[in-house]
């Protein structure tokens, strides 16, 4: 429950949209009715309002690959009901692909052909295989670079990419020794 509450929390302060999860529903003590009414008076002790303790619930045997809209193991196929409720309660991801590129690196990863990846949020912009990129890093000075890959991601995966636009998680090469919260943007307008 520590960490529900720090989750919790944390997402509140952030107003996000949230959709609670009732997992392990398959085990034989499982109380999946106790535990929503505990997170609701969590939210509620937190502080929600009135519309986001209004909050989609799904039940869900994270083991079995099952979730479904009631805790009834035996009318659940599969986690489809879980991806449809992301679709139609989360927002999509904001950006304006028409604005200068900006791209936060958060993440980076190392790969024998291609060097360091560094991956990130397309916040506004668009990208393109093989364009030139300005790198602004966390000091304010800028360089130029040219990409040598450009990838999306489908699930989990990597996926090689020809142009990518914003709202998109992105993964990149051609950057020498890129840092987590350094820029990639446009190299006319970096902003």
């Amino acid at each position: 429950m520590p960490q529900t509450r720090f989750v919790l929390k944390k997402a509140l302060a952030m107003k996000l949209k949230i959709i609670v999860v009732v997992n392990k529903i398959d085990k034989p003590d499982a109380r999946p009715a106790f535990a929503l009414d505990k997170t609701f008076d969590l939210f509620l002790e937190l502080g929600a309002d009135d519309e986001t303790a209004n909050f989609p619930v799904i039940y869900a045997s994270a083991k079995q690959g099952l979730a479904g809209l009631e805790p009834d193991l035996a009318k659940m196929t599969d986690i489809s009901p879980l991806f449809d409720t992301v679709l139609s309660y989360i927002p999509e991801p904001s950006g304006d692909a028409d604005q200068p590129l900006q791209m936060l690196i958060t993440t980076l990863t190392a790969d024998n052909y291609k060097g360091r990846i560094a991956t990130g949020k397309l916040l506004n912009g668009r990208m393109k295989a093989g364009q030139e990129i300005a790198r602004i890093r966390r000091d304010g000075t800028i360089s130029k670079h040219r990409l040598v890959a450009l990838m999306s991601f489908e699930g989990l995966d990597r996926c090689v990419a020809e142009n990518v636009e914003a709202g998109d998680i992105v993964a990149v090469a051609g950057i020498p020794d890129p840092m987590i919260g350094e820029t990639i943007a446009d190299p006319i307008n970096p902003i």
